[in-house]
């Protein structure tokens, strides 16, 4: 089958035999034993030029899947015996790379010597891989991907989320005690998060929310919240400690918000490197336990 295709890329059997190293005699005899195993003549032979038939396009197809298949599986193997090297870039949120995934990260690194890890930060919803993200392996994203997307995009984690204000605007505009008084109050926006300014919670009940403060950044809506300008919706991870000090309060506790999905988008599924499938691997069970 190898040598089948090969004969097709290089057009003759001339060509192939000097690329696989071989006689013309003996590929021209692979030839020959595959289709009198196939009952099918697979080529055209002229003085001039070779041709496809039918049934040999059909069956050049299905050598070329098969023959990939089988590469990357060899690959597989050869890799699963080794530990993973080489040079891993990811692309990660500037917020969530500043936090603890950072802490992450570096055990991560501790435990591969084999890897070289670059971090890129950068907060842009695009999915693509072009530009100057061209050579990044992995682009983490914490907010939902279009079906329509043609990017590769593994969930590898939820994120919960936490309503909160600071003691002195809870102070100063009341509690809220229902999702419904939300709506009464000045809420911090976030326009990636919540393009229609609606807040979901996991009971299935929304609210439409307004404010006077927006901000493509949950650094900054964090410390606007700190600050007792409104109430904010932020990832639990990146406000425990301010919950844990009381800078900020949790607000409406009987109601969770609806978890949002960790994607990791990565730009080929069926060929990523060990690397990058080791690295998926143990940032899906970090995200299970610290998100």
């Amino acid at each position: 089958m190898k040598t089948f295709v090969r004969v097709v890329k290089a057009g003759s059997f001339r060509n192939a035999a000097a690329e696989l190293g071989a006689s013309r005699a003996a590929v021209t005899k692979h030839i020959q034993d595959l289709e009198q195993s196939l009952g099918a003549e697979l080529l055209r032979r002229t003085t001039r030029r070779l041709a496809l038939t039918e049934v040999g396009e059909s069956y050049f197809n299905l050598c070329t899947r098969l023959i990939a298949d089988l590469d990357e599986a060899e690959a597989s193997i050869r890799e699963s015996q080794t530990d993973p090297m080489g040079h891993l870039r990811l692309l990660v949120p500037r917020a969530f790379g500043a936090g603890s995934f950072a802490l992450f990260l570096a055990e991560f690194i501790r435990s591969q010597p084999g890897l070289e890890v670059t971090m890129l930060l950068s907060d842009s919803a695009s999915h693509s891989f072009g530009g100057t993200d061209g050579d990044v392996d992995i682009a983490i994203r914490l907010w939902d991907i279009p079906a329509e997307s043609a990017v590769v995009a593994r969930r590898v984690g939820r994120m919960r989320w936490a309503t909160c204000a600071a003691p002195a605007y809870i102070k100063e505009a009341g509690r809220p005690q229902s999702i419904e008084d939300l709506s009464a109050h000045n809420c911090l926006l976030h326009p990636r998060l919540a393009p229609d300014r609606i807040w979901r919670f996991a009971n299935g009940e929304s609210v439409k929310v307004s404010g006077r403060f927006s901000a493509a950044s949950v650094q900054a809506v964090r410390q606007a919240a700190i600050a007792g300008v409104g109430i904010a919706q932020l990832p639990l991870y990146y406000v425990k400690a301010d919950l844990e000090v009381g800078a900020l309060e949790p607000l409406l506790a009987a109601y969770d918000i609806r978890p949002r999905p960790v994607y990791a988008v990565i730009p080929n599924a069926r060929f990523a490197p060990r690397r990058v499938r080791t690295f998926l691997q143990v940032f899906s069970r970090w995200c299970d336990h610290h998100l």
